[in-house]
């Protein structure tokens, strides 16, 4: 968690995003709870919005890995009368090569001499 400021901050971006895929709404609105109960204190969370949490996630480096993308769009039918939206707007959709980061992260493990974790169900906050 060594890009994260502290280990909280590294624990909640792991819960929101990655056990929980809270929508960002959700997101932002947890976060103002979370702020509202820390004001007294003159503490803030350890996000400010779910900008802050993204941006973050987007920072941790992948090594050599690009972002790649394309564009889709709908190429069924289309009903002549009020059809959705959706039909008629294209969409990007990004990605990395899951066999590039694989490798990126097998190569980072085993320079930390990292070992895979053993099959046994976790409990608590640790399961996702």
């Amino acid at each position: 968690w060594a890009l994260f400021n502290d280990h909280i901050q590294f624990e909640t971006a792991e819960l929101l995003y990655t056990c929980i895929q809270l929508l960002a709404p959700q997101i932002g609105a947890l976060l103002d709870l979370w702020g509202a109960t820390l004001l007294e204190h003159n503490v803030k969370p350890p996000f400010d919005n779910c900008h802050s949490l993204y941006n973050m996630i987007d920072s941790i480096p992948l090594g050599d890995v690009k972002w790649q993308w394309f564009k889709v769009q709908y190429t069924g039918n289309i009903p002549p009368m009020n059809p959705p939206p959706w039909m008629r707007q294209s969409y990007e959709v990004w990605y990395c090569d899951t066999w590039k980061v694989i490798h990126q992260i097998l190569k980072l493990s085993s320079k930390l001499g990292l070992v895979p974790k053993s099959g046994r169900p976790r409990s608590g906050l640790d399961s996702c």
